[in-house]
C-alpha cells in the first residue's frame, strides 16, 4: 500500500514556523529559530510532516525596503526565490515557489540598523503529493476536528496528475490557472464543517500518476489530517 501522511497546523499558528525577528542588518543571514527548525540541521523540512510550503513573511512595519532571499529545495532541486518584505498595508508577503525545505534565509535592508519585527512562516499555500500507480483507486482523507467553517471548494482541491508533474508554484495550484494535465477531483460538499470534523473521505477514480491536495489562500483555520492512500 501506498501511503501520504500530511498534518499542517493552521496558518494562524504557523506564522513564526521558520523564525521570528525584531531586528536585522544591512544583509544578514538570518538564524532560523522557528517551531518547524531541525535542532540537528537547522534547516525547516517540510516534507518530514508530509507537504510543501511556500513562505509567508508577516510584519505590522514596512519591511518592504527589506529584500529576502529564501533557500531551500523542492522534489530533490535546489531552488532559489527573493521577495520583498510587506508594508504595513498588505501585512504579508508570500513566495511564489513551494518548498520542501527552507536551508538559508539571506535579508539584505537598505536602511540600517532597522528595528522592525517581522516573522517568517508557512501552510498559507501548501500542497501534499503521493506519486502514485496509475491502475489503482485512491483514496484521500481531509480531517480537521476544530473546523468552525466550511472549506472554500476554490482554495482546497484535490488534483489528478495524468502525466505525474506535479505542481511546484502558488500559481500553478490557482483552481482556474491550473494546467491542462490537472484533473480536479474534490467535491465541495465534502469541505463542510460538518465533513471536516468527522473526516471527509473521496475515492478517486485511476488513472492518475499522482495525487495532489492543494491548500490555497489560508483556507487552513483549523488544524487538518490529510491522508492518501492507494
Amino acid at each position: 500500500m501506498l501511503k501520504k501522511t500530511a498534518k499542517l497546523k493552521k496558518v494562524q499558528d504557523s506564522t513564526t514556523s521558520i523564525g521570528s525577528y525584531t531586528t536585522v542588518g544591512s544583509y544578514d543571514n538570518l538564524v532560523l529559530n522557528g517551531s518547524l527548525v531541525d535542532p540537528f540541521t537547522n534547516n525547516v523540512s517540510f516534507i518530514n510532516n508530509g507537504y510543501a510550503s511556500a513562505c509567508s513573511i508577516t510584519s505590522a512595519n514596512d519591511t518592504s525596503f527589506i529584500t529576502f532571499t529564501i533557500s531551500g529545495t523542492f522534489n530533490n532541486k535546489e531552488i532559489t526565490e527573493q521577495i520583498q518584505g510587506p508594508t504595513p498595508i498588505a501585512d504579508s508577503a508570500t513566495t511564489s515557489n513551494l518548498f520542501d525545505t527552507i536551508t538559508g534565509v539571506k535579508a539584505f535592508s537598505q536602511k540600517y540598523p532597522l528595528n522592525a519585527a517581522f516573522d517568517l512562516g508557512s501552510n498559507r499555500d501548501s500542497i501534499v503529493v503521493l506519486e502514485s500507480n496509475a491502475n489503482e483507486n485512491c483514496t484521500i482523507l481531509i480531517n480537521s476536528p476544530t473546523a468552525t467553517t466550511n472549506w472554500n471548494p476554490t482554495h482546497a482541491v484535490a488534483y489528478g496528475s495524468i502525466d505525474g508533474t506535479v505542481p511546484h508554484t502558488r500559481q500553478e495550484l490557482d483552481f482556474g490557472l491550473r494546467s491542462d494535465n490537472l484533473v480536479s477531483l474534490l467535491d465541495s460538499n465534502n469541505l463542510s464543517v460538518n465533513r471536516l470534523q468527522s473526516g471527509s473521505i473521496n475515492v478517486i477514480a485511476h488513472p492518475f500518476k499522482a495525487i495532489i491536495v492543494a491548500l490555497t489562500e489560508d483556507v487552513v483555520d483549523s488544524d487538518v489530517l490529510i491522508e492518501i492512500t492507494q
